[in-house]
């Protein structure tokens, strides 16, 4: 459920929502309690329903309403994001090609999904594993954009990591309205649909931009995206002859592994930053480290955007950027326990992951200066 913006020291970055599985039974939904074979039931729908309606995003007093149509067909996931308040701004994914476009004026520095908080990247093994880290409970019946939805609260057993409270469609699952909530119950961003259809086809042009991209008001941003599954083992293991140093963790919040690592040519040409994504499952913090090359002191210390936290610290001639929709102490914890190691030592608690998966929904972009 996000869209996210904020300058950061490493540049563009692609947001990958990824959890790691764990297998429990030949049949893992008749592990679960009744909320979270709702939450099952819930991320099944946001992947595999065709849908299309009006989503309105809000997150510290401000207000963003988008149009948004979603298909499912045969296999692959398409999808259309166009904002219908603010700056002009659209996304359109089918199977693993994105793009996106954008004001000229703006700097397109953060992508991430405004309707990931659907849980599309959730299965059955991974509700299981999370029961260790967040407590599941009913939260009855009522009524989203005109429909009866039921409610499934998702309640953290500690401080390192946010709650969340989901009202899921009474017939399709699909979940309507989503809360992200914080420490004392506070909510941090919530987006609720006020329209919603499940049409049985959506047609291809559907797809098809409505901003005309050869405006020099707009620019566009095309790419790949990831895989929806990483080998296994990739998780922990990078290639020696790109990287300049291989880095571990002292100490990581609990519930929280290495599920990818990753690197990426640095929008400047000049060097790679190397990107580690740990997850406890549902929440996720991403971990940068680059060489320093500008004359310009980088950020250092905590920051806060929204419901997200940034910490920055030197270590040695990098810095290292931590980027987290989780608390304050999650995301410090992480980048203070962040060492470089040798490319034969262990890495500690996320040094290696079994296979993980990643969620193909798609990116939305956001500009600067909002």
């Amino acid at each position: 459920m996000r869209i996210l913006w904020f300058t950061a020291a490493v540049g563009l970055m692609l947001g990958i929502q990824a959890a790691q599985a764990t297998v429990v039974s030949r049949n893992p939904l008749a592990a679960l309690s009744a909320p979270e074979k709702m939450l099952a039931e819930a991320a099944n729908a946001a992947r595999t329903l065709n849908f299309e309606g009006v989503l309105v995003y809000r997150r510290n007093g401000t207000m963003e309403v988008l149009r948004v149509v979603h298909r499912y067909r045969d296999g692959k996931i398409s999808e259309h994001l166009l904002t219908l308040t603010g700056d002009r701004r659209e996304l359109v994914q089918q199977g693993n090609r994105l793009v996106c476009i954008f004001p000229s004026n703006r700097r397109l520095i953060f992508v991430r999904s405004p309707i990931k908080g659907l849980f599309f990247h959730l299965d059955a093994r991974t509700i299981h594993r999370l029961s260790h880290w967040y407590q599941f409970r009913a939260l009855g019946a009522t009524r989203v954009a005109g429909r009866k939805v039921v409610g499934i609260d998702i309640d953290p057993r500690d401080a390192y990591r946010y709650g969340y409270r989901v009202w899921a469609d009474a017939a399709h699952h699909l979940p309507l309205r989503v809360v992200l909530v914080g420490e004392g119950r506070r909510v941090l961003e919530q987006m609720m649909f006020t329209q919603i259809q499940f049409p049985k086809k959506i047609p291809e042009s559907a797809f098809r931009t409505q901003i005309n991209s050869s405006s020099p008001k707009y620019k566009v941003y095309t790419r790949r995206l990831p895989s929806g599954k990483l080998p296994r083992g990739s998780a922990g293991k990078t290639n020696p002859k790109t990287v300049d140093i291989r880095w571990g963790f002292g100490r990581l919040p609990p519930g929280f592994r290495v599920v990818l690592r990753d690197q990426k040519i640095m929008p400047d040409g000049v060097g790679r930053v190397q990107h580690i994504l740990l997850s406890d499952g549902l929440a996720t913090v991403s971990v940068f480290a680059a060489r320093m090359h500008s004359p310009e002191p980088d950020f250092q210390g905590v920051s806060q955007i929204g419901a997200v936290h940034v910490f920055g610290r030197k270590v040695n001639d990098f810095h290292i950027t931590v980027v987290g929709e989780a608390p304050a102490r999650t995301v410090e914890m992480i980048g203070d326990s962040v060492h470089p190691v040798d490319s034969g030592t262990s890495t500690g608690q996320g040094g290696s992951g079994g296979p993980a998966s990643s969620s193909t929904s798609p990116v939305s972009a956001a500009s600067d200066g909002q």
